[in-house]
């Protein structure tokens, strides 16, 4: 009787042990299911340029980065409209008078994006996927100290700004408070527009579109709410502003940390890279003084225009939000090819763009 006992214990062992592999093996199916998924997701996301017709692929690339592109000058145009018809003329001017400003104070590091594009594109061409999530690391560091500068930036120094540009004094106060507000925010711009780059370096443009769908109905909203509801003015549209870079900056770091196993933002990566920083800073760098001298250029008339009075202000505003900034997409679009351009027969490709009218960066 005991014999049977201890044969059945030793069959129930036997059995539970059974279970348990099986079990173990079909969790492990089962996240080599969910990687299979989530990497066809990513995969789909990307343009192969180097592969079949070119036509499609530049369209199907080029157009979400176009949109992106116009959403962010939405952004302002948004805070625009709202105040400039449910607020002062006062606050219009406010908001129009800062446009000029913040996009001298951001162009260094917003070309910096443009390094950090091309150091992750390198990696890629190069097939060196083991550094790739250690420069994503780096670039994220790097968007987050420019942030944090150039938020110090626009509380210290927005008084004596607009002291220097001659902003009118009956906007200069909701001015000051204007670009203290949307300082607030400029890390997660930093963010966002650093991880977009990177995002775009393996050809995927439609997350960052996305982002800046949903970040950017959510400002008019929040503009509408603070404005109407609230009578925050000139401040509401700042806060509507800042919690929409919250919200496309976080948009834009889940997908990172959810990346594939080789291209993932990870907690232990973030460090400064010196080979990383000095590739992004080779590139980056020159791309911002360009970005910088036609702020500058933008910064002197705005200071003559100001010497016109408030009236003159708010006018000019209205007008400059009808543009369309269509000179940046064309060089948007040449980073694309960059992380193919190592690879061997990608010339003749890349030549045939060239051909076809698409400016490609060769200078490296």
């Amino acid at each position: 009787m005991k014999l049977v006992d201890i044969k059945t214990e030793e069959k129930g062992c036997k059995n539970a042990q059974s279970n348990i592999a099986q079990e173990a093996i079909n969790d492990r199916t089962e996240d080599l299911k969910s990687s299979d998924n989530n990497k066809t997701k990513s995969e789909s996301k990307q343009v192969d340029m180097l592969h079949g017709s070119l036509l499609d692929k530049i369209v199907l690339f080029a157009v979400p980065l176009a949109l992106s592109s116009m959403l962010q000058q939405l952004f302002n145009t948004a805070d625009t409209a709202v105040v400039g018809r449910f607020a002062s003329a006062q606050d219009m001017a406010a908001v129009g008078a800062n446009n000029s400003v913040i996009s001298l104070i951001i162009s260094l590091f917003m070309g910096l994006s443009v390094g950090a594009n091309v150091s992750i594109a390198r990696l890629i061409g190069l097939n060196r996927k083991n550094r790739i999530n250690d420069a994503i690391g780096t670039i994220i560091l790097l968007a987050g100290g420019s942030g944090i500068l150039l938020l110090v930036i626009g509380f210290i120094l927005s008084d004596p700004i607009h002291s220097l540009i001659s902003t009118p004094k009956d906007v200069t106060a909701l001015a000051v408070k204007y670009l203290r507000i949307y300082s607030v925010g400029m890390p997660f711009i930093m963010i966002y527009n650093f991880g977009a780059a990177i995002l775009r370096s393996k050809g995927d443009s439609k997350t960052p579109l996305y982002s800046l769908i949903i970040a950017g109905v959510i400002n008019v909203f929040l503009n509408l709410i603070f404005v109407i509801l609230f009578k925050q003015g000139v401040a509401g549209v700042g806060y509507a502003t800042v919690i929409s870079n919250v919200i496309s900056a976080g948009i834009i770091i889940y997908t990172m940390i959810r990346g594939e196993e080789d291209f993932r933002l990870k907690l232990s990566c973030l460090k400064l890279q010196k080979d990383v920083l000095t590739i992004v800073l080779k590139i980056g760098v020159p791309a911002g003084l360009q970005g910088v001298i036609f702020a500058v250029a933008n910064t002197v008339i705005q200071s003559s225009i100001n010497g016109f009075g408030s009236a003159a202000v708010a006018g000019s505003t209205a007008s400059q939000n009808m543009e369309i900034c269509v000179s940046v997409q064309a060089p948007l679009l040449s980073k694309r090819f960059c992380r193919d351009a190592e690879r061997p027969g990608a010339c003749l490709q890349v030549l045939q763009v060239t051909r076809n009218g698409v400016d490609f960066e060769t200078d490296y």
